[in-house]
């Protein structure tokens, strides 16, 4: 693998690895790196970066920690933190820092895409997640992150119809996208059992591997229709606030 930054720094050509290394090679790489220079902000956010897909929340914490003190104004180490906290349950931390990414850099969709994470997670003000998610949606309307993390707030509300048309849309733009797939089949799979006999909603048949078939009944077009009408609303607020 390649752990590499969009920002190159002091060395960063030593950070580039072979596809074929591993995280924990990366990692050293980068903290080999760090060794030397304890101040490069821009590797230790590629080194939290490596810790949160290695599955080491509090080695990204302590990487994150250090990087805010450094530069407190940099998003990057707030979404990191904030995710770790997250994942350790500690929600109100998560959010705290999630929130201070979003002002730093309040265009950037991946700071409202963190926030609705932790705001989900935390089990509470699912509204406030749901706006969240709306907002990393006007920021990057093409990316597929703001539409999964809408998704999921979506089927954790009970609007079932908006989170499947959300899950359809990541697999339009990302077909890759193993949790999409699997948040698909079990909204599928919720019909079915609650339509009893085995015969899902409509007496259609479950195509959980269909990728570009949307609701078509109007009951499940409105929660999509009522997503379309406010991302059309932020916009029209971000236009004039601009």
């Amino acid at each position: 693998m390649e752990v590499v930054s969009p920002h190159r720094s002091r060395g960063a050509a030593v950070i580039a690895a072979p596809l074929d290394t591993t995280l924990p090679e990366a990692i050293e790489r980068l903290r080999a790196l760090l060794a030397a220079d304890p101040h490069d902000v821009e590797t230790l956010g590629r080194l939290g970066d490596a810790q949160l897909a290695d599955h080491d929340p509090d080695g990204a914490l302590v990487t994150a920690t250090r990087a805010i003190e450094l530069d407190p104004e940099r998003a990057q180490p707030h979404r990191q933190a904030s995710i770790a906290c997250s994942r350790r349950g500690r929600h109100r931390e998560a959010v705290a820092y999630a929130e201070e990414a979003t002002r730093l850099a309040p265009d950037d969709e991946r700071g409202f895409v963190v926030l609705a994470r932790a705001l989900l997670r935390a089990k509470r003000d699912l509204e406030r997640a749901r706006h969240a998610a709306i907002r990393a949606i006007v920021a990057a309307p093409e990316a597929a992150e703001p539409h999964l993390v809408f998704g999921m707030v979506s089927a954790a509300e009970g609007e079932h119809a908006a989170a499947e048309a959300a899950f359809r849309r990541v697999l339009q733009l990302a077909p890759e996208t193993v949790a999409a797939r699997n948040q698909l089949a079990r909204l599928q799979l919720r019909r079915v059992v609650e339509a009893g006999a085995g015969k899902p909603v409509g007496g259609g048949a479950v195509t959980i591997d269909t990728v570009n078939d949307a609701p078509r009944t109007g009951p499940a077009r409105r929660p999509l229709d009522d997503v379309r009408r406010a991302l059309h609303t932020r916009l029209r607020l971000r236009s004039s606030l601009a």
